[in-house]
């Protein structure tokens, strides 16, 4: 054979193979039911250094700002709260992160609209 032969995989012809293998040699003695599995998983206790939540933040800008991010910030504070207590750091990190910038979002749209009214209102007086 040359080595370019010696370099190419024999061809896939299924499971098949020339050779009789055991497939499961250690489990030969195990019986298995249908059903039968129960797994018990232990919850996790909560966090002992919680992310904010920024709840008071979110209730702020929902009713001075701009609601409608300011009311998905709340939703996802109520989340920050969830994982906490249910002992999930990286969603309580990553929904706490989500409240601040959907707050701060709502701040930065509400002052918009406030510029916008406050300069129609000038514009409209001097005419």
């Amino acid at each position: 054979m040359s080595e370019k032969e010696n370099l190419v995989p024999p061809p896939y012809n299924g499971f098949k193979t020339s050779q009789s293998v055991p497939v499961m040699t250690q489990l030969e003695s195990c019986t298995l039911q249908p059903h039968s599995v129960h797994v018990t998983l232990k919850p996790r206790p909560p966090l002992i250094n919680p992310p904010p939540d920024y709840l008071y933040f979110a209730v702020f800008v929902t009713l001075c700002c701009f609601w409608p991010t300011g009311l998905v910030a709340i939703f996802r504070s109520m989340d920050v709260r969830k994982a906490s207590a249910g002992g999930d750091s990286y969603a309580a990190v990553e929904a706490s992160h989500s409240v601040k910038q959907l707050s701060w979002i709502s701040v930065g749209i509400g002052l918009t609209i406030i510029s916008i009214v406050i300069l129609f209102y000038i514009i409209s007086q001097k005419a």
